[in-house]
């Protein structure tokens, strides 16, 4: 009898559960569903972590969270995207996490098609068309082709879905999933592994940054409290079980692509894992580069995690 008391205690307390509506938080992102840099939204919400705290994420793009102004709660967005917010309107977004490329986490490389006899960037002489998946590369990839002897002018750099499609370039920066996918289909060979930013700007590097609009902190502590939590139960999950997170983020890019594929990924990390000298060096070197307007500090981007709840180191 006591057994039967206690099962029919525990679905009651299920249904009970089940029955709360979910608050529905707007989730915005600047990256493609299939992007590394979404592995933590994906994880968690796999794992019903966000929906076990009664948080339901509605996910847009970040393009239509700016043209309709719609409240963007939640927010993925790369570091320049981040900088650029805050030169706009200082203190308009916290920093919950990061998804940071370091030498362990080479999420991107230079490729060349793989007809190409090129074996260093030096054998690219004569390029005059340079594909980049992500156009904030646009600096570093250039300062590279100065370092390897091409002239400013020379080379035409283009970031159109449908020129790399088309095939017109003789080399290319590529991210993943794309580096993955385009290798999977045999179309490039790797010229430059990577990590490139990490190894050639700042270690680690901070590509994109989970965080909290400072309008949904005011109006909606509790579900932004409920999120943080969610969230930082995904990352120690992720540290916890990696192989079952890449996993996880390895169906999802499946099914996008129709076809299999084991993009690497990043490493992820709370914002009070990262030091401030990194994301303050990483800032000045995008205003440096013209990715921002002008130079954020970043002293106050960082979400407060509750003192009691310390970091856990990372791996």
């Amino acid at each position: 009898m006591r057994l039967r008391i206690i099962a029919v205690f525990l679905f009651g307390a299920s249904f009970a559960s089940a029955a709360v509506p979910l608050q529905s938080v707007v989730f915005a992102s600047d990256s493609a569903v299939g992007d590394p840099t979404r592995l933590v939204a994906i994880v968690g919400e796999s794992m019903h972590f966000f929906k076990e705290q009664g948080i339901e994420l509605r996910s847009i793009l970040w393009a239509e969270a700016k043209s309709s102004h719609a409240a963007a709660e939640f927010v993925l967005l790369g570091r320049p995207a981040i900088d650029r917010e805050v030169n706009a309107s200082p203190g308009r977004f916290k920093v919950l996490a990061y998804a940071v490329q370091d030498a362990g986490h080479p999420t991107d490389a230079i490729v060349v098609p793989v007809r190409s006899a090129a074996l260093t960037v030096a054998g690219l002489r004569g390029m005059k068309n340079f594909f980049t998946s992500f156009p904030n590369s646009l600096p570093l990839v250039k300062q590279l082709l100065a370092q390897n002897g091409f002239q400013d002018g020379t080379v035409t750099f283009s970031s159109s879905a449908f020129e790399f499609q088309n095939g017109d370039w003789e080399a290319a920066y590529l991210r993943e999933p794309l580096l993955s996918l385009a290798l999977a289909q045999d179309r490039v060979r790797i010229l430059i592994d990577g990590p490139i930013f990490s190894s050639r700007v700042i270690d680690p590097w901070p590509m994109a940054a989970y965080a909290f609009s400072d309008d949904f902190m005011k109006t909606r502590p509790d579900a932004a409290a409920r999120v943080a939590a969610a969230l930082d139960r995904t990352l120690r999950f992720i540290r916890a079980e990696p192989a079952e997170a890449q996993a996880i983020y390895r169906a999802r890019v499946t099914g996008k692509f129709g076809r299999e594929l084991d993009p690497r990924i990043y490493t992820y990390r709370r914002s009070d894992e990262v030091p401030a000298a990194i994301l303050q060096r990483q800032s000045d070197w995008q205003a440096a580069q013209g990715l921002v307007p002008h130079r954020v500090d970043v002293s106050s981007f960082g979400y407060r995690w509750p003192a009691s709840d310390a970091a856990a180191p990372s791996r």
